[in-house]
C-alpha cells in the first residue's frame, strides 16, 4: 500500500481526502447524486431516453436509447451540461447503450382514519362476521376488522378477556401440571 503523506503526523481530513480521490469514491458519489436526481434535472419522457452511466474527472458518460434519441440529445448537448455543471460535470459523452429507467420515488398516501365506534352498515357487517365467536375473540377481531375498513382503534381500553387466563397464567399451570405428573412417575 502506498503512503500518502511522508509526515509522521497528518490531517485526517486530507488522508481521506486523497484516500477518496484516488479509490475513485469522489467521483462514485457524484454518479449516484446524479443518478438519484435526474428525474428533477429532466422531465419525462426525456429522462427515460438516456442516463447516466459512468462518471471520471468531471467527463460523465451518458448511455442513450438509440441512435434517433443520441442524435436528439447531441443537438441539446449544451443545455444538458448547463444543468449538470453543478454536479461538477465538465464534459458528456454520449452513447448507445442500456438506459436504465430510474423510477420515481412513490410516497405513500395516508388515509384518514374514521372516529371509533362504526356506524351504519360497517357496524351490521362486523357484528354479522364476529357473531359466532367467543367474547374475548370476538372484540379482538371487532377491533382488526375495524382497523381494516379505516376506523381508529387506537385510543381504546386493551380488550379485557374475561375469564381467560393470561398467557404467564396457562403457562405455570401447564409446568406444574407438568411437574406433579412427573412426580406420580
Amino acid at each position: 500500500m502506498k503512503l500518502f503523506y511522508k509526515k509522521p503526523f497528518a490531517h485526517l481530513g486530507d488522508v481521506l481526502g486523497d484516500l477518496s480521490r484516488e479509490l475513485g469514491l469522489r467521483d462514485a458519489m457524484k454518479l449516484e447524486k446524479i443518478r438519484a436526481d435526474w428525474r428533477t434535472l429532466f422531465k419525462s419522457p426525456l429522462c427515460d431516453m438516456f442516463s447516466p452511466a459512468i462518471i471520471e474527472t468531471g467527463r460523465l458518460t451518458v448511455n442513450v436509447l438509440d441512435s434517433k434519441w443520441l442524435a436528439q440529445i447531441n443537438y441539446y448537448r449544451k443545455d444538458v451540461l448547463n444543468k449538470l455543471h453543478n454536479y461538477g460535470v465538465n464534459a458528456i459523452t454520449l452513447r448507445v447503450g442500456n438506459v436504465t429507467v430510474v423510477e420515481e420515488p412513490v410516497t405513500p398516501q395516508v388515509k384518514e382514519l374514521k372516529p371509533w365506534p362504526p356506524t351504519g352498515s360497517d357496524a351490521d357487517d362486523i357484528e354479522e362476521i364476529t357473531a359466532m365467536l367467543v367474547p374475548g375473540l370476538r372484540e379482538a377481531a371487532a377491533r382488526a376488522y375495524a382497523r381494516h375498513l379505516g376506523y381508529d382503534t387506537s385510543t381504546l381500553k386493551p380488550i379485557e378477556t374475561a375469564g381467560w387466563a393470561t398467557n404467564r397464567q396457562r403457562l405455570a399451570a401447564l409446568d406444574d401440571n407438568n411437574y406433579k405428573g412427573s412426580d406420580k412417575n
